[in-house]
């Protein structure tokens, strides 16, 4: 049994924290590491499913609901919500400030519309009003992975539905996930999503330690 585990930064969230990194990779080779962020890997769930089974990695693990198991943990995610008339008037130097969070936005959502294209997920996420959550769709005569999403709405409907009145109350303040004073208000909503969330039931027999 394979047990594939990944974190994922929040969609909306600035898009790196950390500075590139120099490392050497081979041959005294240096090349400079920098944040997934700037990347289709802000999600990482989808390229880590490549690097198990595609020919070119060394690992060829095998593919079936059965044998190759991902569950994929986000830290968060709202609604992008913008004014119309502000979209409308904005100018080309407008965009560029925006355009980084938006691609890597769509790349996050992009990501989690193939693995569930590609499962029949038991946690499965509403994409958008077209697509929904692929309750009947799939990409293969039989899925390629069982794939498990769990993430939580930073919005304050939703926070108080999780019975945390007083993070509901910071919920834009809680997005902004370089702040280490955040840091217990989302250990909290963490665990409290978790509780509402995960279930044994999830996760298949197959994938059960002897």
């Amino acid at each position: 049994s394979i047990l594939l585990r990944e974190a994922v930064r929040a969609s909306g969230a600035a898009p790196t924290y950390f500075v590139p990194e120099l490392l050497e990779v081979g041959q005294g080779e240096i090349g400079a590491f920098v944040d997934g962020g700037v990347s289709m890997a802000l999600n990482p769930a989808l390229q880590l499913f490549l690097v198990a089974t595609l020919n070119g990695f060394p690992f060829h693990w095998p593919t079936g609901e059965d044998k190759l198991l991902l569950v994929s943990v986000g830290t968060g995610v709202w609604s992008r919500r913008e004014d119309p008339q502000v979209i409308a008037k904005g100018k080309l130097w407008d965009w560029a400030t925006q355009i980084p969070s938006m691609l890597m936005e769509d790349a996050d959502w992009q990501n989690q519309l193939l693995l569930q294209y590609m499962s029949r997920s038991k946690t499965p996420w509403k994409i958008d009003s077209e697509v929904n959550d692929l309750a009947s769709d799939l990409l293969t005569p039989e899925p390629v992975l069982s794939y498990l999403r769990y993430n939580v709405w930073l919005e304050d409907q939703a926070l108080r539905e999780l019975g945390l009145t007083d993070q509901a109350q910071r919920a834009n303040s809680l997005r902004q996930m370089s702040a280490a004073e955040n840091l217990p208000d989302l250990a909290t909503v963490g665990e409290a999503a978790a509780q509402r969330q995960v279930r044994p039931e999830h996760f298949p027999e197959a994938f059960d330690l002897a």
